[in-house]
């Protein structure tokens, strides 16, 4: 029985997100996974987002819970959010005699651990007593670890993924809308798979089609106003005009929480049409990479959960079409 205090450390995983739906592009990823167990051996996994990271963390849950295998499906933000709980009620000894009963431990984005030093601890100790398999997007910015994580890090088994590929992309399309109950026409996935948006995005279309129900060709951000990419410098000034806010408190370091979601909205559309996420942190005084993601992450919530975002959306939509 898992303690209420610590039921937030496990991540709930898709019931479709298995092996056997995993595209694998050529190579196995399951038989690394199965030899780095059999032998006790710590894996990285890495690569771009949506190239299967989260998928092969769930698949591997999935085959250790079917085999009776005592384990923890976690994310660093998971993470984070058990030690400030555990702080709060002055028992962060106990959550880390918690973490040791696991034999096997999964770590989600473990780039994201950046903002905790508690978080940090907690892990490097859990490493020395356990088998860790981690994923993260950005490899580089594992050396800004503890320096005993990076080398227990760079001393493990690497699983690079590769970018993914047109067929792969519906391959995943295909199964989240699956996940969510979203009904998808022929037509509107032929729309999908032509359009320039980034395979985030177009989750998020899939996620407002099973909420809202509106077709993906009438969805915003679907028509381009123009077939080049937007520039950060477009998109902000669209936000400005239509939401009333100075450019320079959209892209302060740290907004206040009214302007927190636009900025996040705006680091979004900029991903969406290419700015790299070195270009970002500059202009949104970011110090890592992980933060932009971050800020992705949560506009994609927005966009498949809340109403009034959908309709801020419509509003920048509306100002450049008008304004190409």
């Amino acid at each position: 029985m898992i303690p209420n205090l610590f039921s937030a450390l496990h991540a709930h995983p898709f019931a479709h997100n298995s092996f056997a739906t995993f595209y694998t592009q050529g190579h196995s990823p399951q038989s690394v996974l199965m030899r780095a167990l059999t032998q006790n051996t710590s894996v990285t996994i890495t690569g771009p987002q949506n190239s299967g990271k989260t998928h092969l963390l769930q698949a591997l849950s999935g085959h250790m819970t079917h085999h009776g295998i005592n384990h923890l499906l976690t994310s660093s933000s998971l993470l984070t959010k058990a030690i400030v709980s555990a702080n709060r009620h002055k028992n962060l000894p106990t959550l880390k005699a918690y973490l040791l009963e696991f034999p096997l431990i999964l770590i989600d984005n473990i780039h994201a651990l950046l903002r905790s030093k508690a978080a940090q601890d907690l892990i490097l100790c859990s490493m020395e007593h356990n088998t860790t398999i981690i994923a993260t997007t950005f490899p580089r910015q594992s050396a800004l670890l503890h320096p005993k994580i990076f080398d227990r890090i760079k001393g493990a088994l690497t699983l690079p993924l590769p970018e993914p590929s047109p067929t792969h992309e519906h391959h995943i399309l295909t199964i989240y809308a699956q996940s969510i109950n979203a009904t998808i026409s022929q037509k509107e996935w032929s729309f999908l798979h032509t359009s320039p948006l980034d395979i985030t995005t177009k989750k998020a279309v899939i996620s407002l089609k099973a909420r809202k129900g509106v077709s993906i060709e009438s969805m915003l951000l679907q028509v381009q106003p123009s077939p080049q990419k937007l520039l950060p410098k477009t998109i902000i000034n669209a936000i400005s005009a239509t939401q009333h806010i100075t450019a320079l408190n959209l892209c302060k370091k740290r907004p206040q929480k009214s302007v927190k979601d636009l900025q996040d909205l705006c680091i979004f559309l900029c991903r969406t049409h290419g700015t790299s996420a070195a270009n970002l942190c500059t202009l949104f005084n970011k110090k890592y990479y992980a933060s932009i993601h971050a800020s992705c992450g949560r506009a994609q919530t927005l966009l498949s959960h809340n109403a009034s975002m959908f309709e801020v959306l419509r509003d920048i939509e509306k100002h450049l079409t008008a304004t190409a």
